[in-house]
């Protein structure tokens, strides 16, 4: 279910790469790129704080929709 939920967000230009349980917390996963464009790593940060409010609804929907 994971990742079907990671790929319709691929889908939806969310720039989410992947998201992840750690210590009963959802993190988000995003590429970062330098000032040239060029990707340089990768960064996550706690989904319910850090993502928009658009994000949040938008993932609350998609369960129901898968």
């Amino acid at each position: 279910m994971r990742s079907r939920i990671v790929e319709f967000s691929k889908f939806a230009d969310l720039g989410i790469e992947d998201i992840e349980k750690s210590d009963n917390h959802i993190l988000s996963r995003h590429l970062q790129y330098d000032t040239n464009g060029a990707e340089k790593g990768e960064t996550s940060f706690p989904f319910l704080s850090m993502e928009s409010e658009g994000t949040i609804k938008y993932f609350s929907m998609v369960y129901i929709v898968i």
